[in-house]
């Protein structure tokens, strides 16, 4: 079932655009031009019992991921793939190996931290990587999917108040 609520009160200096629930293995959040950095996506979740692979997406359009990260469990050493898509031409692999933070069967908690020129990743609450954004031009942040051998529970958006942020509006799901 879905749940999704809508929060307009500052809290800790982030505007809390949106928390929604889900029982789903493939998450679809449409994100838009209220989605500008500074933003945090905060994603609670629980990795499948016997889980291959993790894919998180912020997207531009079907040819242009501004940042993917796989979480894989089927190679030689699990590891964490991160990469951009520009014109549907994929960049080139980075692989994160020195922590792993995911385990079948257990939960965990996720934030994405999105500036103008990076992202920063932490799981529970332990620095997993930084991505430099590869496009220098600013783009727009369309969509972000979150699929695979995984149950997101909860996923929460914020953004920092200031004069790029457009007002909340309400963000719609579609699973």
């Amino acid at each position: 079932m879905l749940l999704p609520l809508l929060f307009l009160s500052v809290m800790m200096g982030f505007r809390l655009i949106e928390i929604e629930t889900n029982a789903s293995r493939r998450f679809v959040k449409i994100l838009g031009p209220e989605f500008v950095p500074p933003a945090l996506v905060k994603i609670q979740g629980v990795v499948n019992p016997f889980a291959r692979r993790i894919h998180i997406t912020f997207e531009k359009d079907n040819e242009n991921f501004i940042f993917h990260m796989s979480i894989r469990f089927d190679e030689k050493k699990n590891v964490v793939v991160i990469n951009s898509q520009t014109n549907g031409t994929w960049g080139e692999e980075e692989r994160v190996l020195s922590y792993f933070p995911f385990a079948p069967s257990q939960g965990f908690e996720m934030e994405i931290q999105y500036e103008e020129k990076y992202f920063n990743v932490t799981v529970n609450d332990q620095l997993l990587l930084e991505f430099d954004i590869r496009d220098p031009t600013p783009v727009e942040i369309n969509k972000l999917i979150v699929e695979g051998d995984v149950l997101v529970s909860e996923m929460r958006v914020e953004t920092l108040p200031g004069e790029t942020n457009k007002e909340c509006e309400e963000l719609s799901l579609t699973v």
